[in-house]
C-alpha cells in the first residue's frame, strides 16, 4: 500500500488543527465569555451563552464547519494529482493515502464538536453525539471530488 508522503500527511494534520483550534476550540468556552469566530466567508459569528438562540444549531445544523473541511479536502486532492502528474504516476494510486489522512481529520474534527457539543448543551456523563452521518457525508464528498478531479485530470 502506498505510504503519504510525510510532507503531505503533516500538512493535511497542520490544516485540521488549524480549523480545530481557530473554529471549534473557542466553542469550549462559551460558558465563560462570549464565543467570537469566523465563518468560512469571513463574517463573524458571536455567541454569547449556550443558551443563546440558535447556538446550537450554528454549531451543527448550519454548515458552519464543512466550507472549512472541503477546502482542505479541495485544495489537498488538487496538489496531489499535480503532482502525480509531474511524477507520472497514477492519480488514484496517490490519493488512496490522502483519502485515509483526510477522513482521519474529519473524523477528529467530529469527534472534537461532539465533545464540546457534550459539554456545553449536554451532562459530561452523556454519551458523545454520533457523528457518523456528518462523517460519511463528508467522505462522499471527497469520494465525488477524487472521482470529478481525476476525470478531469484525464
Amino acid at each position: 500500500m502506498l505510504q503519504a508522503a510525510p510532507i503531505q500527511a503533516e500538512s493535511v494534520r497542520a490544516r485540521f488543527s488549524k480549523v480545530l483550534w481557530d473554529q471549534i476550540r473557542p466553542w469550549a468556552y462559551l460558558d465563560e465569555t462570549p464565543v467570537e469566530i469566523r465563518d468560512f466567508a469571513g463574517n463573524p459569528l458571536i455567541v454569547v451563552t449556550p443558551e443563546t438562540e440558535g447556538a446550537e444549531a450554528i454549531f451543527w445544523e448550519t454548515r458552519f464547519i464543512e466550507p472549512f473541511i472541503e477546502d482542505i479536502c479541495v485544495s489537498e486532492i488538487h496538489a496531489v494529482i499535480v503532482d502525480a502528474r509531474n511524477k507520472k504516476i497514477s492519480a488514484r494510486s496517490a490519493l488512496r493515502p490522502l483519502r485515509v489522512d483526510l477522513i482521519k481529520g474529519i473524523t477528529r474534527i467530529y469527534w472534537t464538536m461532539a465533545d464540546i457539543h457534550r459539554q456545553i448543551w449536554k451532562y459530561p456523563g452523556w454519551p458523545r453525539r454520533d457523528t457518523s452521518d456528518e462523517v460519511d457525508r463528508m467522505v462522499a464528498f471527497i469520494d465525488a471530488t477524487i472521482s470529478a478531479k481525476t476525470k478531469s485530470a484525464g
